[in-house]
């Protein structure tokens, strides 16, 4: 998976989802900003609107995660089912989800 944040500057690419792991890149020359470390299986992911968030679809939840210090800010539990998409609104209020 490829996505480009809204900034345009980077891009965030998805390894096999069983072992989640995200790399952040400079979308300008390549270099490597980042990797992250999911634990569970990653189905999607998406940036916030500001670009300084990921949000993630995680086995039956959804987590924020903080770009800069790589923490999670919020862990949205209570679907029945496993998340398969994700996305944010441009207005960074609602994010949806689906199975």
């Amino acid at each position: 998976m490829i996505k480009y944040s809204p900034c345009g500057r980077k891009i965030l690419l998805t390894s096999d989802p069983i072992y989640g792991k995200l790399y952040l890149i400079n979308a300008f020359n390549g270099t490597l900003i980042e990797t992250f470390e999911i634990t569970g299986t990653l189905h999607s992911t998406c940036f916030s609107p500001d670009s300084n968030y990921l949000i993630c679809s995680v086995n039956k939840n959804i987590r924020v995660i903080d770009i800069k210090t790589k923490n999670e800010v919020a862990k949205l539990l209570g679907h029945t089912n496993e998340v398969k998409v994700v996305e944010c609104s441009s207005t960074m209020i609602l994010i949806a989800s689906g199975g």
